[in-house]
């Protein structure tokens, strides 16, 4: 994906690599926090907030 968005977006290398390394730390530190929420609140709680988000962002890109 990212060659695709490097050509059209006409990126710079150090705009890829930039974007790399913010969606890593996005898992990182995603992966954090849902360990703190899961122990905290349990598996399912978490799990479903995360699933309704991931549902509406989805919603709300395809009438984009």
């Amino acid at each position: 994906m990212i060659p695709i968005l490097k050509n059209e977006w006409g990126m710079s290398d150090n705009e890829v690599s930039l974007q790399t390394s913010v969606i890593f730390l996005g898992f990182v530190v995603g992966s954090m926090l849902s360990g703190y929420f899961a122990d905290k609140y349990g598996r399912k709680r978490p799990f479903l907030f995360s699933m309704s988000v991931t549902i509406g962002v989805t919603f709300v890109t395809a009438f984009a």
